[in-house]
């Protein structure tokens, strides 16, 4: 990976994450979409260069939707209040078994 790549537009803790996903995305594209540049087939390291060369106008375009989720990320890691009841499975509330003791 080229960490040093990718701008400061994202959080450090994600910055490896988006470039894993772009190229996860790279090596699954279907071989029939190669974009071309001047009747050249464009590579993988080449598509990979402009992604993280338009990683500010990419975070850019997201960034509403990347707010919204580091706010949930870090509402979830928060420890929950004293005698609040833990969150557990989909969305289903159980209360914590001490709290509960007779």
């Amino acid at each position: 990976m080229h960490m040093n790549s990718v701008p400061q537009h994202l959080l450090s803790e994600d910055r490896r994450e988006y470039e894993r996903i772009l190229d996860e995305a790279l090596r699954s594209a279907p071989l029939h979409l190669e974009p071309t540049v001047v009747g050249q087939r464009l590579t993988t390291e080449q598509l990979r260069t402009m992604a993280l060369n338009a990683t500010a106008l990419i975070t850019a375009a997201a960034a509403t939707e990347y707010h919204h989720y580091v706010a949930v990320r870090e509402k979830l890691r928060r420890p929950a209040p004293a005698g609040a009841p833990a969150v557990r499975g989909r969305g289903t509330a159980e209360p914590d078994p001490a709290a509960t003791e007779l």
